[in-house]
């Protein structure tokens, strides 16, 4: 299903990895003018972000995902995210949470 917004983020994680990066980010741009997208893929999207070495869509994905109800968990533990759990945006972004 080319439609399948979980599937194109999957895609556009694959190529990323695969070295991609052009195609990998028209794939994550593309998903991130839908409006139909679940918390799953806006984290994954997050992740994509991350590893396309844009942090600044990174943040904006993984704040959406969390305010669509991503388990803070999740983000605690996901490898690729080691690097931006340890900015100072992150630990305000969960500080914010935590008096939520």
């Amino acid at each position: 299903d080319p439609g399948n917004a979980a599937i194109l983020v999957d895609k556009g994680s694959f190529l990323a990895h695969m070295g991609d990066h052009a195609e990998a980010r028209t794939i994550a741009l593309a998903l991130s003018a839908r409006n139909d997208l679940d918390y799953n893929v806006m984290f994954d999207l997050a992740v994509l972000f991350e590893v396309l070495g844009d942090r600044e869509k990174a943040f904006e994905w993984l704040e959406e995902a969390l305010r669509a109800g991503q388990p803070l968990k999740i983000v605690e533990v996901y490898p690729v995210l080691r690097n931006l759990r340890s900015t100072e945006r992150y630990l305000e972004m969960k500080a914010a949470l935590a008096e939520i």
